[in-house]
């Protein structure tokens, strides 16, 4: 495991993960509607990195000589909807197969806008957003680190996502329909999350080998001159 983890943080990532596949099996909560909560969560989650890397990473926000920083509320929400669409312009061709999979299953738009439990979650979602990127924001002037950290997040967020387009191509959930099909692929996310929560380092390593790879000496150089 590349990441330290006590038992009780173990259970609680694995719990919190598998719940929405019991409540699609057990309790008759909507595949199709997780599915569009976490493509938008993927969506929000990179919103945010996308704005830390422009805050920590490449200037926004610093006062240097060329880049005015951020003034007041006005300008973090300027910049929060410029990152939001940039992230909606870089994951919207992630979203084609999720939509032959959710046409698949017969998902609703209406029907979704009408269920109290998905407004309930998009809201919950959006404001765990807000609340995770200024946490996000308030822990990276803290640290060193900053493109690193960030690099590997956006890594997190797109590899998991990818997990579950694979699935998705392969067309086997739309087969099985939107009970056993729809908690498969909700299954999927789950354990994606799981894996990549418990190893930090493979995301990267999967979609760029070579940058792990540096970030792999870089760290071993670290542990050497603090030795």
């Amino acid at each position: 495991m590349d990441s330290l983890a006590t038992p009780t943080k173990t259970a609680s990532l694995i719990a919190r993960n598998l719940v929405p596949t019991v409540g699609v099996l057990f309790l008759g909560w909507s595949a199709g509607n997780l599915l569009v909560l976490y493509y938008l969560d993927t969506i929000l989650s990179f919103a945010v990195v996308v704005l830390l890397v422009a805050r920590h990473v490449t200037g926004l926000g610093k006062p240097r000589e060329r880049s005015r920083p951020l003034q007041g509320s006005l300008d973090w929400i300027k910049a929060s909807l410029g990152s939001l669409l940039a992230a909606v312009l870089i994951c919207l061709p992630l979203g084609v197969p999720l939509a032959w999979t959710l046409a698949a299953f017969d998902w609703s738009m209406s029907a979704a806008l009408a269920d109290r439990s998905f407004l309930t979650g998009l809201a919950l979602q959006i404001g765990g957003s807000i609340y995770g990127g200024l946490q996000a924001h308030r822990d990276l002037l803290a640290r060193t680190d900053d493109e690193r950290v960030l690099k590997h997040r956006a890594a997190f967020i797109v590899a998991r996502w990818l997990v579950v387009l694979a699935v998705a191509f392969t067309g086997v959930a739309g087969l099985l329909g939107a009970w056993i099909g729809g908690a498969l692929v909700v299954l999927v996310y789950a354990g994606a999350t799981i894996y990549f929560e418990f190893f930090p380092g493979r995301a990267l390593s999967w979609l760029n080998p070579k940058e792990a790879r540096t970030d792999a000496a870089e760290d071993a150089a670290r542990k050497r001159r603090a030795s």
